[in-house]
């Protein structure tokens, strides 16, 4: 081989090396990549896999294995049973291994597969992404909720205080619709008395600048702090009037990316803070009469003791006869008599003196700066005022024990002063008592009058019926005596009956019969606590028995019944009978007779019915043919 042929050999050989050299260079590199697309894929989050057009599965990775829950050489050759479409994205369910379901991100692409056309399918795992949306969609559905339903006035605002957002809840506090209002500055969709007094709107007019609302929204924008519970005043117009409202309001400041808003809380609390006010009121009123109760006076009397006031005095005021009253008329004319006595002393007493209900039927006065000489000029007038009181209201009169006391020193024992008015007040009711026993007894008589629970006269024409056929079968003196007393207050217990059963114009139901029976029984008690009455309650008990025992309350028979209750009986019917009534006219005496005839022998003694028959005939007031 010549030179140059062996030069050309060696030339051919380098470029041979080199080009085999280049060539493991390039299967280095491509190895390289090789393994680097394998680590990507193997650690890839994602799941990888391939798929031939048939749906089996020719490639996975860990991840997608992993999302099934199985190996990859388990799932290698396995149907992936989705149906898929190259270039698609969409998101699946996955049932894991074991049992859970996983929310996975689908893409899809064509490619190529050992020289074959394949599917290459992506699988990102968004199981918690999911979750975590729902879980932000539940508590945005949550607090739409709460935000639309709530008891509350919300108001978003900006820094002009225009509303930008509100509830349903202020629409239907304003009655405007959630459109009307957005835009209005908060006092004007509120119709705030004083929105219109500055030209630019609400928030600008001179009372503006004590608003506690406009002046918290302000500060939360300035300063960035919010605010919670703060109590407001604000007077609205509400239905062509001016109401005052206490709102308690909070502000938080909410920093959004174009501007900051405040969200606006305000709830009503005028009607809590009315009851708040009425508790503390009660606190020291005594509910009935308005008067102070004795836990006020009380303080009252401690606070006076250190002389400043001084002289001091103290009336001691008790009512005569109220549980007589209570227990024979019913308490609710036991109350009015109270709230009587209250209102006299309301109205001859200064508003600088203490006037307080201190027991049930007891009234106490405290008065500052008062002498002896006041103190008994109070106490004269205070009795002519309740003389004035009876003489313009007859059919309720009230009595009064009245004691006094007045201290000049200093410091003042308060305690022995009340003792001393005390003891007073109880020598002017021992004094008293005749009259003040004679009061309720007047005010019974009074009541029974103005409820003649029958037909104008009832009684008076009892007692001329009754006083007739006593003479006629000349009854002794004390009989005679208890027929007039029981004819006039043989009813006296239907002062215990409501008047909606006693005025009934027409019959009776079963359980109000049952409830007007009951007035014998409280007749009987009412009459055994007047002495003068104290004979006659058990007649006052038995004048509705019946001959036959068919009567109440007790079902006396026959002769059981005692004589005036016989007698009261047949005069009573026949009155009734032959008296017009709002449910019935009245019938003729001849009538009347006849059936006091029919009902002799079961309802009334029939001897005394005889009797009756042949007296009334002498009445020219009842008098009618004898058949």
């Amino acid at each position: 081989m010549n030179p140059k042929e062996q030069k050309n050999t060696q030339s051919r050989n380098a470029a041979l090396r080199e080009k085999e050299r280049r060539l493991q260079s390039v299967e280095a590199e491509l190895q390289a990549a090789y393994d680097k697309l394998n680590k990507l894929v193997e650690f890839n989050s994602d799941g990888i896999m391939v798929i031939d057009p048939e749906g089996t599965i020719l490639f996975i990775n860990p991840a997608a294995a992993h999302m099934f829950g199985r190996t990859e050489s388990d799932l290698l050759g396995e149907q992936f049973g989705y149906p898929l479409t190259p270039g698609e994205s969409t998101e699946i369910e996955l049932l894991s291994g074991s049992g859970g379901v996983k929310v996975a991100e689908l893409r899809t692409s064509k490619t190529q597969w050992e020289g074959k056309a394949a599917i290459l399918v992506s699988l990102r795992d968004i199981t918690t992404r999911k979750q975590t949306e729902q879980e932000l969609r539940e508590n945005e559905e949550e607090l739409t909720a709460i935000y639309e339903n709530a008891p509350l006035i919300m108001m978003l605002v900006d820094k002009e205080r225009k509303i930008r957002k509100v509830n349903r809840f202020t629409g239907r506090f304003v009655d405007l619709s959630v459109e009307e209002m957005e835009g209005k500055r908060g006092g004007e969709a509120l119709y705030c008395i004083h929105h219109l007094e500055d030209p630019r709107g609400c928030g600008f007019g001179p009372q503006c600048e004590q608003c506690t609302i406009r002046n918290t929204v302000l500060k939360t924008f300035e300063t960035g702090r919010n605010h919670d519970h703060l109590e407001a005043s604000l007077t609205l117009k509400r239905q062509d009037q001016h109401k005052e409202y206490t709102f308690l309001l909070s502000t938080k400041l909410l920093r959004h990316a174009e501007e900051s808003l405040v969200l606006l809380t305000i709830m009503d609390i005028t009607e809590r803070k009315k009851a708040e006010e009425n508790l503390r009121r009660m606190g020291f009123r005594d509910s009935m009469t308005n008067l102070y109760n004795r836990n006020f006076f009380e303080e009252e009397m401690n606070r006076l003791q250190d002389g400043r006031h001084s002289p001091i005095g103290i009336i001691i005021c008790d009512v005569d006869g109220l549980k007589f009253i209570n227990d024979t008329l019913g308490h609710q004319s036991g109350d009015e008599i109270v709230i009587n006595i209250a209102d006299i002393l309301q109205k001859n007493f200064r508003a600088s003196d203490i006037v307080a209900r201190v027991g049930g039927d007891e009234f106490a006065i405290l008065l500052p700066g008062v002498d002896q000489d006041i103190a008994e000029k109070l106490v004269r007038r205070l009795r002519r005022a309740v003389e004035d009181h009876n003489n313009t209201n007859p059919g309720l009169p009230v009595s009064l024990s009245i004691g006094y006391a007045v201290s000049p020193k200093q410091p003042v024992d308060m305690q022995a002063l009340f003792r001393e008015a005390d003891d007073r007040m109880y020598r002017d009711k021992l004094q008293q008592e005749k009259s003040s026993r004679s009061a309720p007894v007047q005010a019974l008589t009074k009541a029974i009058e103005a409820r003649d629970f029958e037909t104008e006269g009832h009684s008076e024409r009892l007692k001329e019926l009754a006083t007739s056929l006593a003479r006629a079968m000349d009854l002794g003196g004390d009989t005679a005596n208890d027929l007039l007393l029981l004819a006039k207050f043989h009813d006296l217990g239907k002062v215990g009956i409501p008047d909606d059963i006693l005025f009934k114009p027409g019959p009776l139901t079963e359980q109000e019969m049952m409830e007007m029976q009951k007035h014998s029984e409280i007749g009987y008690r009412i009459a055994q606590s007047v002495p003068d009455l104290a004979p006659i309650a058990e007649l006052v008990l038995w004048h509705h028995e019946r001959w036959d025992g068919q009567g109440y309350p007790q079902g006396l028979k026959g002769e059981e019944i005692p004589l005036c209750c016989r007698i009261l009986a047949i005069v009573d019917a026949y009155d009734a009978m032959t008296s017009h009534r709002p449910y019935r006219k009245a019938v003729l005496p001849a009538e009347a007779v006849e059936e006091l005839r029919r009902c002799a022998g079961s309802q009334f003694d029939p001897n005394l019915v005889e009797e009756f028959i042949k007296i009334a005939q002498d009445i020219e007031r009842y008098s009618f043919p004898v058949s």
